[in-house]
């Protein structure tokens, strides 16, 4: 059985890989319509959600995501986060890849 906090953290790690697969489908859709086939996720990009304007993503506004990623720090949630949604996007038939500018957070870009 379950206790609170393992349900609690199964829905936390859902929850950002699952936010992180639909913000990226949103920029992905953004970007075709406007006849790109590149789009990048960043912590300062804002996209159209139900009109609330959202900033960034759970993945790439959390450093700790980017350090994990570099090798800095251990933790294989977020490892498995961030594998999560390459797979997710590499099974789609996109490039998807992790990139930074600011040596502190990670951006995604994914291309088709």
């Amino acid at each position: 059985m379950l206790t609170a906090v393992d349900l609690k953290t199964q829905i936390q790690n859902n929850y950002f890989v699952e936010t992180e697969i639909y913000l990226l489908y949103v920029g992905i859709l953004t970007s075709r319509d406007m006849g790109n086939s590149t789009f990048i996720l960043n912590k300062d990009i804002e996209l159209p959600v139900n009109e609330i304007l959202v900033t960034g993503s759970p993945m790439t506004t959390n450093a700790a995501y980017y350090s994990v990623w570099q090798g800095i720090t251990v933790d294989n949630r977020l490892t498995l986060e961030m594998q999560k949604v390459i797979d997710r996007y590499t099974q789609l038939g996109y490039t998807i890849s992790r990139k930074t500018t600011d040596m502190e957070h990670l951006y995604w870009q994914i291309t088709w």
